[in-house]
């Protein structure tokens, strides 16, 4: 007996199915350990079923819930004779055919042999393509099998088809198949092999006899959305063995198999000549669509035309199973709104209303066009709360719970809008929520690890590659004493970048063990025993044939440096026997399970559970190996990824304590009070059918070949109907990039194209739609009118939003307020320095900031600031940048993640060259004088020797093509000199003011620079440093060089400052004048002149140098410069025949293309947004007049 129950509401079948399971124990006297088998689509409905069963009974112990496949094969025998051929073990058996050289030495497979071949001696490519067809045809294989039976049970007498390409197609295929399924096919040795007989799904009642078969005296199937056509005939025999009970939505009670669908009129428009008759038949479809008097679709409701394709096919299916005859418990909508008389209308199978009806006048059907998944995010959670605080209209008296409300999203789209959801409930609306189907690779941590592990075998031992996976924190939580940075910065400094060991560089133009991780972690035990750089050693250590630098570090870091230096080469030791071994999958899941026990740990409680999941995968994995043929690792990586992929985690208990974020399979057809229907964009949803050219279904089109589109049609129709009060949709309508308009999904645009033609006409639909701005502290939240109505967008409860609207209405006002008395804007400093305290405090209450708590020195008020001269030279050159990286902490304008560093040097930075060939030159001309013509190679080599095994210079032809433009430029450089008329009777000098930074020769050190500032009420001790310029004997010539052609203005500031610190710290004469001389890297003509090569500066007492040392550090360490006042543009300003404005030479410095602009480069990203400052007269002769008063002086 079968019996099929339709309701249009779930909530109905679950009453009715309770009473029938109640009645149904008492009547087959079914004992307490009876357990009815229940049959769900998913976890979700059974989560649901279960829920909902034991709110009206007090538990739902008698039911035993399964899924589809699972169900049928609890019917096989227990004793293990016969099994389901799962998609698996289907996979394994078409791998071992396609790697049967005779097989594939067939004619008639030579399309899958030319396919293989194509990835020539590539050993992993080749797996990886064998791994792909055979994934592809196995789920082919078995779609046939439940949707085209008629043709494979023909396969073994003809081939099919006639069409010469398709024919083609199917011949490979029907070989294949018959390997496999002939009755001395693959199929059959295994199960000779294994003593049990596999066999396909509609084999089961045709093979096992009905007596083995253990089929319970009752089933229920509850919310089936998708019957393949097999599970008819299926059904239909266990009917005639058992009670069947179908449990099935139907969004109408009317006859509706003859519903004419928008695809079914395309296909019939669109019919070609080339088939019969010119006639396109559609094989299956109940009314003949060529019958003139059945062609008027407009009879029909619209939401079934449009979106109920996959669901008719259902129908009719469930129909012909019950003989026509099913049991109806469909119920009326309950409240009257536009949302329920749209659910009326299918409900009634009511025909196209040509008019809208004039009494609906609500929003119970609402579109959210937003400018961004973000603000849609956001949009949403704030709709929530005005939802669940009663400012939106609910027809139900009864309270609105959070568990009441779902939010849906389109698959495709789900990891990011889950993320961007969770973060906007969680962080800022505090909404409760619980997500249902996480994609577990996108979203956890540990399996994100495992993919990590699985795919270094892979690659090329890159610094990315490995180091990633070192310092993941599921493998760092397997030590208690390993900082990730250190191991980050270790790899960095031994300058590791590829390949294994020297091995991997055989055949490159890498001589030397350089750059792979080997001789990084070779390097790294080095320097456990012996000095290094940090002691001032540069001696290399001689190992067989190549050199190595000991990389020395502090004792206590001796443990860390243990920990990466195992953990790296048991890695890399572990991924090279994956890459040359075979073994059975079996065997390597076995491996791989000890890799992730060796290697892998939660790294806290909440991942346990995830761990041991991920550990029970591989067992089960393991048992489903039943060909024993050893592979390659890529095949048990590839099901291993796979099975990883179709893990999905959960977050929160699902339907007991908060909103319900999920995507469109699971959620329907669970009923809610209100349902946002999230990323309803035109690109996105439905999605599109791409036709699979390797799929022979698409030859003909037959009942039941619901494509992906038609599925999210009808998820869409589905989730419309059981919505009982509130139906959103919501799509991001701006383009991210480009601002432009986007267009809603189509079925979003045909809703609201039914609303305006049958319900609500054009302008109240048009009131529908809510068009929400860029900003979520746009002034159209906020805005009142005289009547004080809210607006249209409602509260905003968004705390930010409110603070960000409150601040930017109070900049408008002040800016007002400035053009209405002619004053300035003022800068953030002034502005807090003129509002008093108590009102500075509580506008930062209102906008929710607030001062930043001053640094205290450990055991006393002062704080201690050290500085370098350098720092404060960027300062002069550019503000903006200089006190964005005194701010950030950052050493230099490169940012760049450790991690993203994957090449070795091939050319030396133009920084890091000009210094090398700076301290190549210094250290040669302070050995001796420079009329001497001292050699510069002897200390070049030692110096280019010792930063090569380092790895901060490139190596092989690369070096020697450096080292050729190196020597040449300091040989330039000491002839320029002379023609300078720099000094050459003795050696210069350079000096180091304050502490040393690297070990770098330098003549003397003097103390540092010391003074006290007071900064906002903070006492503030400054400490500066840096290297001088070289000097000559006299200390009365401050030379630079530089390795450009020609030389720029700002490169006297470095002479300057040397002049400045060297009277600062007394040691130069305050009546000298002092000489800066800049040395470029092109050769200097005699007769040409050199004055712009030389400048002379006025005298400076050690008083003014400390004032002024003093002046500027205040100025650097006050906050935030957020201006323009790029040391060009100062340049042209104290020109003495400008008259041009500072600004106005600002922006002339930004818009020249011919010159580069100091400020362009920093942290600062387009520095083109900021202006000149107010007060930029005053500034300019607080910082730069000490410079450029002195200019000239003394001659």
């Amino acid at each position: 007996m079968l019996q099929v129950f339709y309701s249009n509401h779930l909530e109905r079948l679950v009453d009715a199915l309770v009473e029938a399971t109640t009645l149904e124990r008492k009547r087959l006297k079914l004992s307490p350990f009876d357990r009815t088998p229940v049959v769900v689509p998913n976890w979700n409905v059974e989560a649901y079923l279960k829920f909902e069963v034991a709110r009206r009974k007090g538990i739902a112990a008698h039911m035993e819930y399964r899924q589809l496949i699972e169900f049928f094969e609890s019917l096989l025998p227990t004793s293990g004779e016969y099994r389901i051929l799962d998609d698996q073990t289907l996979q394994l058996l078409l791998i071992d055919a396609l790697g049967d050289k005779k097989l594939l030495a067939r004619k008639d497979l030579a399309p899958v042999q030319g396919y293989l071949s194509a990835a020539g001696d590539d050993r992993d490519s080749l797996e990886l393509r064998r791994f792909q067809l055979s994934a592809h045809l196995a789920e082919l294989f078995r779609e046939y099998d439940y949707a085209r039976p008629e043709m494979v049970a023909e396969w073994p007498e003809s081939p099919q088809f006639r069409d010469p390409h398709w024919r083609r197609i199917e011949r490979w295929q029907r070989a294949l198949w018959l390997d496999l399924f002939a009755p001395d096919g693959r199929v059959a040795k295994l199960a000779d092999e294994k003593g049990a007989a596999y066999i396909r799904l509609p084999e089961i009642f045709e093979r096992v006899p009905a007596d083995a078969l253990q089929i319970p005296k009752s089933v229920h199937l509850f919310a089936m959305n998708k019957l393949g056509r097999v599970f008819e005939g299926l059904l239909g025999v266990l009917g005639e063995r058992t009670e069947v009970h179908l449990w099935s939505l139907n969004p109408c009670r009317e006859f509706w198999e003859d519903v004419v669908t928008d695809i079914d009129e395309e296909a019939e428009l669109l019919s070609s000549k080339a088939v019969d008759g010119g006639q396109l038949v559609l094989a299956g479809a109940a009314p003949d669509l060529r019958d003139e008097d059945f062609w008027e679709p407009e009879k029909f409701p619209l939401p079934l035309r449009l979106w109920g394709r996959a669901g008719r096919d259902q129908v009719r299916m469930l129909n012909r199973l019950c003989g026509h005859d099913p049991r109806t418990l469909f119920e009326e909508p309950a409240i009257d709104s536009v949302l329920t008389q749209v659910q009326q209308d299918v409900l009634d199978l009511a025909p196209e209303r040509e008019e809208p009806i004039d009494a609906l006048d609500d929003d119970s059907i609402t579109v959210l066009a937003c400018p961004g998944i973000q603000r849609e995010a956001e949009i949403i959670a704030n709709e929530i709360w005005a939802l669940m605080r009663g400012e939106r209209h609910m027809w139900d008296d009864k309270p609105l719970q959070f568990n009441e409300i779902a939010v849906i999203v389109n698959r495709d789209q789900r990891v990011e809008y889950q993320t961007h959801l969770e973060a906007v409930f969680r962080d800022v609306y505090d909404i409760p929520f619980n997500i249902v189907d996480l994609q577990a690779n996108a979203d956890s941590r540990l399996v994100e690890a495992l993919e990590l592990l699985l795919d270094l075998p892979f690659g090329n031992f890159k610094r990315r590659e490995l180091l990633k996976l070192l310092t993941h924190p599921n493998v760092i939580a397997k030590f208690d004493d390993v900082e990730p940075q250190t191991w980050l910065r270790w790899c960095d400094e031994l300058n590791i970048f590829h390949g294994a060991d020297h091995t991997d560089h055989a055949d490159t133009y890498i001589e030397r063990d350089l750059f792979n991780w080997d001789q990084g972690l070779k390097r790294l035990v080095l320097g456990g025993f012996m000095t290094g750089e940090p002691s001032g050693d540069d001696r290399a250590f001689r190992h067989e044939q190549f050199h190595y630098l000991p990389h020395e570090y502090a004792h206590g870091e001796s443990t860390s440096a243990a920990r990466l230096v195992m953990c790296a080469r048991s890695l890399i030791a572990d991924a090279r026997r994956c890459r040359r071994e075979e073994h059975t999958l079996a065997e390597w899941f076995e491996r791989i399970g000890e890799m992730v026990e060796n290697y892998l740990a939660p790294a806290h409680d909440d991942e346990e559970f995830e761990f041991m999941r991920c550990r029970r995968l591989l067992g089960d994995l393991a048992d489903l190996d039943v060909t024993g043929r050893k592979m390659p690792y890529r095949v048990a990586r590839e099901f291993l990824g796979r099975a990883l992929g179709e893990l999905e985690g959960r977050r929160g208990q699902y339907l007991a304590d908060g909103v319900v974020v999920s995507s469109f399979l699971p959620a329907r057809p669970m009923p809610f009070r209100a349902v946002f229907v999230a990323g309803m964009g035109e690109s996105y949803f439905p999605s599109s059918d791409g036709g699979d050219p390797l799929d022979l279904r698409q030859v003909k089109w037959q009942e039941g070949d619901a494509g992906r589109r038609d599925r999210d049609k009808y998820a869409f129709l589905q989730t419309l109907l059981s919505t009982r009060e509130r139906f959103y949709a919501s799509y991001v309508s701006r383009d991210s990039r480009t601002g432009e308009a986007l267009e809603p999904s189509s079925v979003v645009r045909d809703l609201l194209h039914m609303l305006e033609q049958s319900y609500l006409g054009r302008e109240k639909t048009a009131a529908c739609v809510r068009e929400h701005p860029l900003r979520r502290f746009d002034a159209a939240y906020f805005d009142r009118d005289d009547s004080d109505e809210e607006s249209e967008f409602g509260t905003v409860y968004h705390p930010e939003a409110r603070r960000e609207a409150a601040a930017f209405a109070l900049r408008e006002s002040l800016r007002e307020h400035c053009r209405r008395y002619n004053v300035p804007f003022p800068e953030l400093p002034i502005l807090e320095k003129a509002v008093a305290e108590p009102l500075r405090n509580q506008v930062g209450a209102v906008l929710g900031t607030y001062a930043q708590p001053k640094a205290q020195a450990p055991d006393e008020d002062l704080l201690e600031v050290s500085l370098s001269f350098s720092q404060l030279r960027q300062f002069l050159e550019s503000p903006l940048q200089a006190s964005a990286r005194w701010i950030l902490g950052l050493r230099s304008d490169d940012d760049q993640d450790l991690l993203d560093v994957e090449d070795e040097v091939f050319e030396s930075s133009y920084v890091s060259s000009l210094l090398f060939a700076r301290d190549v030159f210094w250290e040669t001309i302070t050995e001796h004088a420079p009329d001497d013509n001292p050699a510069f190679l002897p200390i070049y080599e030692q110096k280019a020797r010792y930063l090569e095994l380092k790895g901060e210079l490139p190596t092989g032809p690369f070096h020697e093509g450096e080292r050729k433009k190196q020597l040449e430029l300091l040989e330039t450089w000491r002839a320029n000199l002379a023609k300078l008329g720099v000094p050459g009777e003795a050696p210069l000098e350079v000096k180091r003011i304050g502490r040393a930074e690297r070990h770098a020769p330098l003549d003397e050190i003097w103390d540092s620079i010391s003074f006290e500032l007071v900064l906002d009420d903070q006492p503030v001790r400054v400490e500066l440093y840096g290297e001088t310029e070289a000097l000559d004997n006299t200390h009365g010539t401050a030379v630079t060089l530089v390795s450009r052609s020609r030389v720029k203005d700002k490169d006297f500031l470095r002479g300057f400052f040397t002049q400045v610190g060297l009277a600062a710290s007394g040691k130069i004469d305050e009546d000298r004048p002092f000489d800066l001389v800049v040395a470029p890297g092109k050769s200097l003509a005699r007769a040409r002149k050199l004055s712009k090569y030389k400048k002379r500066l006025a005298p400076i007492s050690q008083a003014d140098a400390l004032a002024y040392l003093e002046t500027l550090t205040a100025d650097f360490l006050s906050g935030v410069h957020a201006y323009l006042m790029p040391i060009e543009a100062v340049f042209e300003y104290f020109d003495p025949e400008n008259e041009t404005p500072f600004d106005e030479l600002v922006e002339m410095q930004l818009n020249n293309r011919w010159s580069t602009c100091s400020s362009e480069y920093g942290p600062v990203r387009q520095p083109a947004r900021f202006e000149a400052p107010q007060d930029a007269d005053r500034l300019l002769q607080r910082r730069y007049a000490p410079f450029f008063k002195r200019l000239g002086g003394g001659e």
